[in-house]
């Protein structure tokens, strides 16, 4: 199999192979069959305070987010923006979103007003919903926008502000829920639209159709033990946006949220070995120091069996004291996250180090 470059539209593609579902299949159809499956499953623990969710509890979450967004008016193609720290009430409304077939729009929240500003004009969001510390930023940034929007808070801070938790209200019709059927096939239908990192030069908006993770699902290894996935990632990054996704879509992974804060490296150590964490997903910044860290032998991290670091310069140097100090695990290093879904290579499987080869650039399916 190769590559083909289309010179007009200066576009890279890896060869086409068969979607393994048909396209009228959607990412909630997979994600309510699976939590169905196994209703009692711990499918997601807050690492703040060990609170625990079982595939139910997050089953009746995201059904009653889609009703209520469905009752304020929110419908196929809107967007719904989203400047919040990871959380259970984050992933509900991500996953209810996506079953009503609204697309979501994550921004960071160190943007700047311009920024925040450039991209909303751009995506024009029905709501936005922000931690009640940047809803005074986004307001600022929109106050000469020409659409209308409403702004929920994430927290009970102010009580004259819409709520998020609202959207768990209780509708006495979730048993009756019906996924909709959409008007555009699984490879049209645009769930996601993600901000690059910034890596090489300005944030670009990229979308994401319900094929593009469901082709990339139905690629993972089939395993019958739990892994624990983790990341510090932001909801923003791609890293920190799927695993809201992912997790639910794969049937044996219990993931553990990092909510959004400074990050303490003591606690990373300690969250690995507590919760028995098997991958997680680190930025090269963090990984330099917790690979520095003068304690981090004093831990027993032998449940992790792989870390995947980008959204910058992973460094050769890095790389090799990965390889130092955790010669038994997996390293892996993407490259346009966001951009290309997914593209990932293995240090140890470099021939040459700034050369690209194109045999591990993930294949296309559409």
């Amino acid at each position: 199999m190769e590559a083909s470059f289309n010179s007009e539209l200066k576009i890279w593609r890896g060869p086409k192979i068969p979607y393994p579902f048909s396209m009228d299949t959607m990412i909630s159809d997979l994600v309510l069959e699976n939590l169905s499956k196994t209703p009692e499953r711990i499918l997601q623990i807050t690492r703040s305070d060990d609170k625990a969710i079982t595939c139910n509890e997050f089953k009746i979450s995201m059904i009653r987010v889609a009703q209520n967004l469905a009752k304020i008016g929110i419908k196929e193609e809107d967007v719904v923006g989203i400047i919040a720290r990871q959380s259970h009430l984050a992933s509900y409304i991500i996953n209810g979103c996506i079953a009503l077939g609204a697309l979501i729009n994550p921004l960071h929240a160190a943007m700047n007003e311009t920024d925040i500003c450039g991209i909303f004009t751009q995506t024009r969001p029905k709501i936005i919903i922000c931690e009640f510390d940047i809803i005074p930023k986004v307001q600022w940034a929109l106050k000469n926008v020409d659409f209308s929007y409403q702004i929920y808070s994430m927290s009970n801070e102010n009580s004259e502000l819409l709520k998020a938790e609202d959207f768990l209200k209780p509708t006495d019709n979730e048993d009756n829920f019906k996924l909709p059927r959409f008007k555009k096939p699984a490879n049209e239908k645009i769930f996601a639209i993600l901000c690059s990192s910034g890596t090489t030069g300005m944030s670009k908006g990229v979308c994401f159709s319900h094929s593009s993770v469901l082709s990339l699902i139905s690629e993972f290894p089939k395993t019958t033990y739990t892994t624990v996935s983790y990341t510090t990632s932001p909801i923003y990054w791609a890293t920190g946006f799927f695993p809201n996704i992912t997790s639910v879509l794969l049937q044996n992974e219990l993931r553990i949220v990092y909510e959004d804060k400074q990050v303490e490296i003591r606690e990373i150590f300690e969250d690995i070995e507590k919760y028995g964490i098997t991958s997680a997903s680190i930025t090269p910044t963090l990984l330099a120091l917790i690979l520095q860290d003068e304690n981090i032998h004093k831990y027993n991290l032998k449940s992790l069996q792989s870390v995947t670091s980008g959204g910058s310069i992973v460094s050769k140097t890095l790389r090799e004291k990965f390889a130092e100090i955790f010669p038994d695990k997996v390293m892996m290093v993407p490259y346009g996250l966001t951009e290309i879904f997914v593209s990932m290579t293995k240090p140890n499987e470099y021939k040459q180090e700034y050369a690209v080869d194109l045999e591990l650039v993930k294949e296309e399916k559409f």
